[in-house]
C-alpha cells in the first residue's frame, strides 16, 4: 500500500503540473493570438487611417488643380489654413503658382501615389502626393492638408519638376537663377517657359 500510495502522491503533483503546464500554454497562446490581434488590428486600423486620410483630401486636390488650371491662385491662398497666410503673404503665393503654371502649363492628369497622414491632438496633416501630367511634362506634386474640427484646408504645396531646372537656367548667358521670374536677373533677357 505504501507504493501505491506512493506512487498516487507522486501521480497527483504530476498531474497538477501537466494540467497547470496545459493552462499555461493555453494562457500563453490565447496571450499571443491576442497580442498578434491586437497589433494586426492597430496596423490594419493605421492602414485604413492613413486611406481615409488620403481620400479624404481627394476632393480638395480636385479643387487646388482645377483653380490652378483657371489661374486662380488668389482663390487658392483665400481657401487656404490661417498657418499658410500667417508664414506666406498672399503676392508671394500668387507668384509661385503664376510661375509653376508658366513653366509647366495647365495639369491634363493627376493621380494620387501615397498619402502620409499625421495626428496631433484636435488635428490632423495629410500629405498627399501626386503624380502629374501637366501640358508641358511632368512634374510631382505635394499638396499638404490640415483637418481641424471645423474645416480641412490647404497648408502648403510643392511641385518638383525638371522642367524647373531649365526654366532656372538662362538662354541667353548661362547663368543659374535663385528665383523664378520672367526675366534673367543677370543679362535681362526673357526667361524660356515665361509667358512674358
Amino acid at each position: 500500500m505504501d507504493n501505491a500510495s506512493q506512487r498516487v502522491d507522486v501521480g497527483v503533483p504530476r498531474i497538477k503540473r501537466d494540467e497547470t503546464a496545459q493552462s499555461t500554454l493555453v494562457i500563453a497562446t490565447f496571450g499571443c493570438v491576442g497580442f498578434v490581434l491586437l497589433i494586426a488590428t492597430i496596423v490594419g486600423g493605421c492602414g485604413a487611417f492613413l486611406y481615409l486620410g488620403g481620400r479624404a483630401v481627394e476632393p480638395l486636390a480636385d479643387d487646388f488643380f482645377d483653380r490652378y488650371n483657371k489661374q486662380e491662385y488668389a482663390e487658392i491662398y483665400e481657401q487656404a489654413s490661417s498657418f499658410l497666410k500667417k508664414e506666406t503673404r498672399k503676392d508671394q503665393i500668387v507668384t509661385l503658382l503664376k510661375n509653376a503654371h508658366d513653366v509647366l502649363g495647365n495639369c491634363t492628369a493627376h493621380t494620387r501615389r501615397g498619402a502620409f497622414v499625421a495626428s496631433t491632438l484636435g488635428s490632423r496633416t495629410t500629405v498627399a502626393t501626386y503624380e502629374c501630367e501637366f501640358t508641358n511634362g511632368t512634374a510631382i506634386v505635394k499638396l499638404t492638408f490640415l483637418k481641424t474640427e471645423s474645416s480641412v484646408r490647404l497648408i502648403g504645396f510643392d511641385f518638383s519638376s525638371p522642367l524647373f531646372v531649365t526654366a532656372m537656367t538662362c538662354s541667353k548667358c548661362g547663368a543659374k537663377l535663385k528665383d523664378l521670374g520672367a526675366f534673367c536677373s543677370f543679362c535681362g533677357a526673357p526667361l524660356t517657359g515665361s509667358s512674358h
